[in-house]
């Protein structure tokens, strides 16, 4: 097992990279999701609305 230690400024930049990471993912999705739940939504919509509020 390694410990890594990091500062509180290191940390925060991190959180910022895979924060603006996810969103640049996930903004087709947000896109696309209305129009999904528009129509009739399947079980792969519904998979994706929970992994969007995830975050995954």
């Amino acid at each position: 097992m390694e410990v890594v230690a990091k500062t509180e400024e290191e940390f925060m930049n991190d959180v910022l990279i895979s924060a603006g990471k996810f969103l640049k993912r996930a903004k087709p999705e947000l896109a696309a999701l209305p129009k999904k739940f528009h129509v009739k939504p399947i079980t792969k919509t519904w998979t994706s609305f929970e992994m969007l509020l995830k975050g995954a």
